[in-house]
């Protein structure tokens, strides 16, 4: 006799995809949708990606440091702090913004002496 009973013979389909002692419906599912070589840890995606190598650059807060709000938001390249230009201390002027990198004041005060502009 034909056909896909349940019987002992059939197997379903879960146990297909895991196998014998496949563990929970969840860790199943969670094997089918795993990426290609598994997930990377936390420590291992900080050191492959180059998003992480490069610190204050690309990780930037989302919102201003001084207000906590979003929108338009000078970045500083030294640390992760973000401001709109009328909440940093002192205000900044459109002309203020340079060409290249820019820091914040607690980043240009924390720098030593020689080292300022």
């Amino acid at each position: 006799m034909s056909g896909g009973g349940n019987g002992n013979g059939g197997g379903s389909a879960l146990a297909a995809v895991g196998g014998e002692g496949a563990g929970s419906v969840m860790d199943q599912m969670m094997k089918l949708f795993e990426p290609p070589g598994g997930y990377a840890t936390d420590k291992e995606a900080a050191e492959l990606h180059p998003y992480f190598k490069r610190p204050g650059r690309g990780h930037n807060h989302d919102s201003c440091d001084s207000c906590r709000e979003g929108g338009a938001l000078i970045c500083c390249d030294s640390c992760p702090a973000s401001f709109h230009l009328q909440c940093h201390d002192p205000p900044l002027e459109d002309e203020d913004i340079p060409e290249g990198d820019w820091i914040c004041i607690k980043c240009y005060a924390a720098k030593p002496e020689s080292q300022k502009k």
